[in-house]
């Protein structure tokens, strides 16, 4: 009995230290990322640029990562402002078409009305025994 309460201490001594690893895995910030060089465990902000000189590994700082970050946002800004621009000459386009469609349309009925009054005009000149059904 006393070889079985080793083993079940030592088989739970060692279920420990990886469930609390687990649990340190999973208690990572929102936005941050745990970055893992050998044996150092690092939390640092998502997308953090990590370089290697030699043996040494190097951070990227807060300053450098802001100014990364808010130039990559301003980028974004700047191809959302220039679509932007893009579909209000499209949308500008599409009411100038619609427009002209609109006046062509009334034209055209006219025109139809025209026409119309005219095959009136014609049938009705016809005598009837000419008049073919």
């Amino acid at each position: 009995m006393r070889w079985g309460t080793s083993t079940l201490l030592l088989f739970c001594l060692c279920l420990i230290p990886a469930y609390a690893q687990e649990k340190e895995k999973e208690e990572v910030p929102p936005g941050m990322e745990l970055l893992e060089m050998g044996a150092a465990r690092v939390v640092v902000p998502k997308g953090t640029k990590v370089r290697k000189v030699g043996s040494l590994v190097i951070l990227e700082n807060n300053s450098e990562y802001m100014a990364r970050k808010f130039e990559e946002v301003e980028g974004l800004i700047a191809g959302l402002k220039e679509k932007a621009e893009k579909l209000e000459t499209k949308d500008s386009d599409l009411e100038k078409t619609d427009t002209n469609l609109q006046a062509n349309d009334a034209e055209l009925r006219q025109e139809v009305e025209k026409l119309q009054q005219a095959i009136a005009e014609i049938k009705a000149q016809i005598p009837p025994a000419e008049k073919q059904e």
